[in-house]
């Protein structure tokens, strides 16, 4: 699972623009992440979006698909269908994913599964470079539970798995195909069994994810235990989840990732030196620096139906609000920012110590 690199960065597969931004101090992003919408079918107690609302906004595939081939042009490398909803409730996201492939911008999407039906995995499967089924229990109850589902959701997800990996292997597409548990202890009885299921099925991997902390959300798990003692008690967890690997199937506990929350002083940067690669859209159209950020005051950069994307990069908006970000610091940041390796690597490219040469 390392040649995924989930728990650390791909900056190191982008030298030139590294070099520019060394030089320059800004670049144009390597990767966005796209909410096209804002609704979702689900109300997981662990979602770290619910303070956006689940509003029915979406971005349509023409508004997205001239902005992203600009961004193309501009060196945009990749987009993730994500963001502050479910991306399969937008109409047009079969048409904005395989436009953006089309496009020459390698694209991927998390989704909770239930909509990827056979006729959508047979629509875009293909264009995708990775596609992630986000599934936080194996049981139909504590399905409904936490993901505050409708009865029977959970079969609908096994069989969109399935029918996925058989496509794959049919018609040869390279796409990845992953299943991802938000690891809390509703869920903790369940996760080696969501695991054996997942590789039974023909996923390529089962990645167990710690919950995360995002400082506006509203989530009842907030305060609900305390995250770094139960995450220390799993080692029993993670030998069955290590013992599912095999040639096609990969089994991967994130401890690096958990390991980062117990303490936030590991950090070795003051500020965020990694925003300019990284940009956020949500599906009402505005432009964020990250989603930690998303819906603070002043952190809009702008907003795509009043604006194209590279006019919004290149504006006074986005100036004001990264100098805004500068002068805050890291207060704002979660403790487990999916940045943080970008950033302690670029670290240490700004400010190398005296030893460099002796390598």
């Amino acid at each position: 699972m390392e040649e995924y690199r989930l728990d650390s960065h791909k900056l190191i597969y982008h030298p030139e623009r590294v070099n520019r931004w060394l030089a320059e101090g800004d670049v144009f992003p390597i990767n966005i992440e796209l909410g096209i919408s804002g609704a979702c079918n689900h109300r997981c107690i662990f979602c770290c979006m619910d303070y956006m609302g689940y509003k029915p906004e979406v971005l349509s595939a023409n508004l997205l698909l001239p902005n992203l081939k600009e961004m193309k042009q501009k060196g945009l490398k990749s987009v993730v269908l994500a963001g502050n909803g479910e991306p399969l409730l937008n109409k047009d996201a079969v048409e904005i994913i395989n436009g953006t492939k089309k496009t020459g911008i390698d694209v991927a999407m998390s989704t909770n599964g239930v909509l990827f039906t056979k006729e959508v995995a047979e629509e875009c499967l293909g264009s995708l470079t990775w596609m992630r089924f986000s599934t936080s229990a194996f049981s139909d109850e504590k399905y409904q539970s936490i993901h505050k589902a409708k009865p029977g959701d959970i079969d609908k997800v096994f069989t969109n798995i399935a029918y996925a990996a058989e496509l794959k292997r049919k018609k040869d597409i390279k796409t990845t195909i992953g299943v991802q548990l938000v690891l809390i202890p509703e869920n903790i009885d369940e996760a080696y069994q969501l695991g054996l299921k997942a590789r039974e099925l023909g996923a390529d991997y089962i990645s167990i994810k710690p919950f995360g902390y995002q400082p506006q959300s509203g989530s009842e798990l907030k305060d609900g235990f305390e995250k770094n003692e139960f995450y220390a008690q799993q080692e029993d967890l993670e030998r069955q989840i290590a013992s599912l690997c095999t040639e096609r199937f990969t089994g991967l506990f994130r401890r690096n990732r958990i390991e980062k929350a117990k303490d936030m002083r590991r950090r070795t940067y003051k500020e965020c030196h990694a925003l300019p690669f990284y940009s956020f859209i949500d599906s009402a159209g505005d432009v964020w620096p990250c989603c930690t950020l998303m819906g603070n005051e002043g952190m809009c950069f702008g907003n795509l139906h009043e604006k194209s994307f590279v006019e919004i990069w290149q504006g006074k908006e986005r100036k004001q609000a990264i100098a805004k970000i500068k002068e805050n610091g890291l207060m704002q940041c979660s403790i487990d920012c999916r940045l943080d390796e970008m950033n302690r690597y670029l670290q240490e490219l700004k400010y190398p110590n005296g030893h460099v040469n002796f390598i």
